[in-house]
């Protein structure tokens, strides 16, 4: 009887421990934000993309300060692979790093998983946040969560778009892009944030950046030091590209790429 009883407490157990580490996509949700507004005119901005492979370095080291010492000089940044909070003990890391750079954070979660939200994207800002979006998008696997997040952000008077997004491999990618440029390409000044996960010879991508619906800024900003496989994109639209330029791999395995823009074309 004893040893029937143990049996059923471990497969009971195992049901537990399998139904906890399940994947769950997130709902799609809106906020909107009660933030003083910044009424200066503002002649240029450095915006960024970075994907912190959650903080750990290409030496093994997970180091939150040294993600931050690479972000010291930026103004708004886009995150991937940014862990959530662990159970109120631990905050995610996005608001760690709103706190060591004194700018509004956002942690956009793409999956909760053994009753937490896991890990997702993340949004720094200098300026005041108006209202924020996050969209689920398409996964047919039902492992790979992913999310499109939009936030109108208010620089100086001017209200932009800052969307932010990472991209699946290979499954469900071109429908996540189509959907996600779309979107980008339904406002007037916006700015799009990411891994793709792609290059630009990625046929449906190097098609859209044949037109005139968008900028490939960092193209713009680095010249002939761009890379063919760069893969962390920051794309523009109704904005102007000044200058751009680039972190190598260290604090993370992804360079962190920058780009200065003005709100005028």
């Amino acid at each position: 009887m004893a040893l029937i009883l143990l049996a059923f407490l471990i497969i009971l157990l195992g049901l537990l421990i399998w139904v906890l580490s399940i994947r769950r996509p997130v709902a799609a949700s809106f906020k909107t934000f009660s933030l003083g507004e910044n009424k200066q005119a503002v002649d240029s901005v450095r915006v960024g993309t970075y994907n912190i492979h959650r903080a750990r370095g290409t030496d093994g080291k997970k180091d939150v300060k040294r993600i931050a010492g690479v972000l010291e000089k930026t103004d708004i940044v886009g995150l991937n692979e940014v862990e959530g909070s662990v159970y109120g003990v631990v905050v995610d890391q996005a608001s760690m790093l709103g706190s060591e750079l004194n700018m509004v954070s956002e942690f956009y979660p793409t999956q909760s998983r053994w009753l937490r939200e896991d890990r997702g994207n993340g949004l720094l800002s200098k300026y005041p946040i108006r209202h924020l979006y996050n969209e689920p998008l398409v996964d047919s696997t039902g492992r790979r969560n992913r999310i499109l997040s939009t936030a109108q952000v208010l620089i100086g008077t001017e209200s932009v778009e800052v969307m932010t997004t990472h991209l699946s491999r290979r499954v469900d990618q071109e429908i996540q892009l189509e959907i996600i440029l779309k979107r980008f390409c339904s406002y007037d000044k916006a700015i799009l944030l990411g891994d793709f996960n792609i290059s630009r010879k990625f046929p449906s991508l190097a098609v859209f950046l044949q037109s005139d619906f968008a900028v490939d800024a960092i193209a713009v900003g680095l010249g002939d030091e761009d890379s063919a496989a760069r893969i962390d994109w920051i794309l523009t639209r109704g904005l102007s590209v000044r200058d751009a330029g680039f972190e190598p791999v260290g604090a993370s395995d992804h360079p962190y790429y920058w780009v200065d823009l003005t709100l005028e074309l």
